[in-house]
């Protein structure tokens, strides 16, 4: 059954009409550090990477929650 839903996720990740299918180790490694400054969530970084945005309107579906000082 778990082998079943890595191949599912893996098969849907790599889709070529997923952004996700372009993206290297190295390059979502690079992500995840250069967002170390917004003090984001697992789960908000995880958003990030999924969506690959290229465009700034594109970060308003990722539920990221800041506090205002």
């Amino acid at each position: 059954m778990l082998i079943r839903m890595a191949f599912k996720a893996i098969s849907y990740l790599s889709a070529d009409y997923l952004p996700t299918s372009g993206q290297s180790e190295e390059g979502i490694t690079r992500l995840v550090k250069n967002l170390a400054p917004f003090d984001l969530t697992k789960a908000e970084k995880l958003q990030i990477v999924n969506l690959a945005p290229t465009l700034p309107v594109e970060l308003y579906v990722v539920d990221i929650h800041l506090s205002c000082s």
